[in-house]
């Protein structure tokens, strides 16, 4: 690069500085591969299954509605209030 260092501010002498000790990916495959080993950086995908349920038509116009003024799909919402439920995050009580 070698401008006149006199003539550039202090982002732009560490931008400059940025650049003169970049090196580029030679061998974007390899890098990949060395990446996809840590194992750990990538999260576990759950399995998910289908599930069927007959629920009463009020409640799914109910569900609906909130599901709506929360901006989110209903199926959306069953989920996650079903997942708090399995993971406790949700007290249950069944009268």
């Amino acid at each position: 690069m070698n401008y006149d260092d006199q003539n550039l501010t202090e982002e732009e002498l560490e931008i400059e500085n940025d650049l003169e000790n970049y090196s580029s990916v030679l061998n974007l495959e390899d890098e990949k591969e060395k990446i996809s080993n840590y194992k750990f950086l990538k999260p576990k995908k759950a399995k998910r299954k289908a599930v069927n349920l007959r629920l009463r038509e009020n409640d799914i116009i109910r569900i609906k509605q909130m599901a709506n003024r929360e901006g989110i799909p209903y199926q959306t919402l069953l989920t996650s209030l079903i997942h708090k439920i399995a993971n406790k995050d949700i007290k249950l009580t069944v009268s």
